[in-house]
């Protein structure tokens, strides 16, 4: 890329400099201070003019995370607005690093689409199994999507299982005000399609099937940045909960040893049905 000829960014991932994210149109510029931000951004939108091209001012905004300071970043003179959150690749970034925004939007477009399905789920025409291939097609999807990325807590987890409870009240037109109980509606969905995956499990499996996946694309910069350190130091404080923490929790093992495994195809496999198997299920208590 012409913008970064002779550019030395100060993001460094296990060694490896990261200035930039590229998908199809769509550029992130990454740095470690304003000042950098600023050249960085001048440089791609000179060389963006200079091939005929213009960097809309109206859809760049500017996050920052960890930093008290001002960032004045400017295209063809306009500044950039700073945003505590945006929409990438229709996933929401937040300057906290956390993934409860995303959780929480994906519940209440997911929970827009069921609603949006209430004829159908009214309809004694439609076949329970015709039911469920709507819901996992038009609904369930919508949730799914981005998964991958989350760090789960316990209060994400609940929100998740309350989710998957007011689908299941749905499909089968249980309402609360009845008074059945989760275990009871759990049981009810069972005997129409059998014993099935729980949607908090579905996360979890395409979550431990990523970190297999990354960590077997040798060389890549995802790998670069799941394995890598960053400089710097840690506030004070309780550490926050990451993405690894989660897969180190599910599966039991260190990093190291979660190396080894999945490196290893057919382990990882057998390492991921034991972690789905043995990671206790969080109680709902959104909704009931």
């Amino acid at each position: 890329m012409e913008a970064l000829d002779g550019f030395e960014g100060t993001v460094s991932i296990g060694g490896r400099r990261v200035t930039n994210l590229r998908f199809a149109d769509d550029i992130d510029l990454l740095a470690g201070q304003p000042e950098e931000l600023s050249d960085l951004t001048r440089r791609l939108d000179d060389s963006a003019r200079r091939l005929g091209m213009e960097i809309s001012a109206a859809k760049s905004k500017v996050l920052k995370m960890g930093s008290d300071g001002i960032v004045e970043v400017h295209v063809g003179g306009e500044e950039l607005e700073t945003v505590t959150q945006f929409k990438y690749l229709g996933a929401t970034i937040t300057d906290d690093a956390k993934s409860v925004q995303e959780i929480k939007i994906r519940i209440a477009v997911a929970t827009s689409s069921l609603a949006n399905l209430k004829p159908i789920w009214r309809d004694k025409n439609i076949s329970m199994a015709a039911r469920m291939s709507l819901l996992r097609a038009l609904v369930i999807s919508v949730f799914l999507y981005g998964c991958e990325t989350w760090t789960l807590n316990a209060e994400m987890e609940k929100r998740i299982n309350a989710f998957e409870m007011n689908c299941m009240r749905r499909l089968l037109q249980v309402h609360y005000s009845t008074h059945t109980t989760n275990k009871q509606v759990r049981a009810m969905m069972e005997s129409f399609i059998g014993e099935h995956e729980h949607l908090i499990s579905i996360v979890k499996r395409r979550q431990l099937q990523w970190f297999g996946h990354v960590i077997r694309w040798k060389n890549s910069l995802a790998n670069t940045i799941l394995q890598g350190g960053t400089d710097g130091v840690r506030k004070r404080g309780r550490p926050k909960k990451t993405w690894i923490d989660n897969i180190k929790d599910w599966t039991g093992l260190n990093f190291d040893q979660l190396i080894r495994s999945a490196e290893d195809r057919e382990l990882w496999k057998l390492c991921i049905s034991k972690a789905i198997t043995t990671s206790p299920q969080r109680p709902t208590s959104y909704g009931t």
